[in-house]
């Protein structure tokens, strides 16, 4: 069993030489390159250096790889053979040594072909300026060649020794448990250079742009924080974290480039505040739809399904609920006494620069029903096709509010883009629909 555990671990064949020379080389010119001046005269001296480097040391290095290929080859199929003739390919050791020597080989064939390519390109005007993208070429092939050996020949080797066909799979998953802690912290490491000299520049751009620059004069807190910012401790640092989104919070509200929505949370201000404001007071008539609904069992009953209850549908979030609830919001709007909803709406809420006439001509409609009617017309919202009603009046109103409902359910009247700082957020920023919100909110309130 011992044996067995140590074929199936350190599998991972080392780096030829000349990816190491060639990793050095691609790092150095990239470090010269995105240092170089755009404007200064010595940039332009600089950027001829770097590729001067790339083209001596590619082909420096490209008989060194053809070198290891070839030594690397020729001991691969000596150790081969020695297991197919001695062994039966039956020997552990001189399989696993095959297969990290073939390797080996490969990975100094493709390195070959990439510092052929590299010098090609250099002579071409090749631009390096992105560590990150060198580290993740470099693990890829690395890690791609062990897996491809492994999961080719590695495995026609088991088969014929006769055993688990399966083995090639755990040593696969040892590849990734080898190359793992090495991996993440050169990425890292990469990542955070490059993200280094990016945010000098924007730093820079920052603090030089006029608006900014006053505000940061009277801030000296943010100021500092925006010179000193860094990357590693914000990846970190949890309470580092939370002391850029306190600051960045706070610019965003005293610029007017976004509005607090809640904790870590700002809307980004792509609507007027009449027009954000009844974005608010629909969501707030969504929320009180809801609960109406859910809490008188004759309505919920008008929207039982063959499964669950009404009530249950609602508290699963049931799609078959979401244009009754539209609706009920819509009807709520109709019946208040003031006017929310703005005269005129800019960008892409334009589309909807009509819905006040609307809500005009549906408030004339239902106030010339009776109360016995206006049940009549809510049974019929929360019901749909499968209330019938003979009274014109009803109908008319109930086709109007329909048609209000449904910008409330879908497309942009109900859609803000958000900056959402909360840490357990994979984005940033978002585009949130207000309906779903407002469903969400509705829900931990029963």
């Amino acid at each position: 069993m011992a044996a067995t555990n140590q074929y199936l671990q350190d599998n991972l064949h080392y780096r030829p030489l000349s990816a190491h020379l060639g990793r050095a080389t691609v790092w150095t010119a990239t470090e010269l390159q995105k240092n170089a001046s755009d404007s200064a005269w010595h940039g332009r001296i600089v950027t001829v250096l770097s590729k001067t480097i790339v083209a001596v040391a590619a082909l420096a290095c490209i008989p060194l790889s053809l070198i290891e290929l070839v030594s690397s080859f020729v001991l691969a199929s000596i150790a081969g053979c020695f297991n197919k003739i001695l062994f039966d390919n039956r020997s552990e050791f001189l399989q696993k040594h095959t297969l990290k020597l073939l390797s080996f080989s490969i990975h100094s064939a493709l390195g070959t072909v990439a510092l052929v390519f590299l010098f090609y390109k250099n002579c071409r005007g090749l631009n390096l300026k992105c560590h990150t993208l060198s580290a993740v070429v470099d693990h890829s092939i690395h890690l791609g060649i062990a897996i491809f050996v492994q999961a080719t020949y590695g495995a026609y080797l088991d088969r014929q020794a006769g055993r688990d066909e399966k083995l090639f799979a755990t040593r696969i998953i040892n590849l990734f448990r080898d190359s793992h802690p090495r991996l993440i912290q050169d990425l890292r490491r990469q990542i955070e250079r490059d993200a280094g000299i990016l945010l000098s520049v924007l730093r820079e751009r920052i603090v030089n742009a006029p608006a900014v620059s006053t505000y940061l004069g009277q801030h000296l807190e943010a100021r500092n924080f925006i010179m000193t910012f860094d990357l590693g401790t914000f990846i970190s640092s949890v309470e580092y974290r939370r002391q850029a989104v306190g600051i960045v919070g706070s610019v965003l509200t005293d610029l007017q480039l976004a509005s607090p929505m809640g904790a870590q949370q700002w809307d980004l201000n792509q609507h007027r505040p009449d027009e954000s404001r009844y974005q608010d007071h629909l969501a707030q008539l969504i929320k009180e739809a809801f609960l109406e609904i859910h809490n008188k069992p004759d309505l919920w009953h008008g929207l039982d399904q063959e499964e669950l209850p009404g009530n249950e549908l609602l508290e699963c979030m049931d799609a078959t609920t979401f244009t009754p609830l539209a609706a009920a919001a819509a009807y709520r709007e109709i019946l208040e006494d003031g006017m929310y909803c703005p005269e005129q709406f800019d960008g892409n809420l334009a589309q909807y620069n009509g819905r006040r006439e609307q809500i005009i001509e549906a408030k004339q409609i239902v106030g010339g029903l009776t109360q016995a009617q206006k049940d009549q017309l809510y049974q019929k919202i929360i019901r749909g096709s499968d209330y019938n009603v003979d009274n014109q009046c009803i109908q008319e109103a109930f086709l109007k509010i329909s048609a209000l409902a449904a910008p409330i359910n879908q497309g942009p009247l109900m859609t803000k883009t958000v900056i959402n700082m909360e840490f357990n957020n994979s984005e940033i920023v978002e585009s949130r629909k207000l309906f779903q919100t407002a469903y969400q909110e509705a829900l931990s309130e029963i």
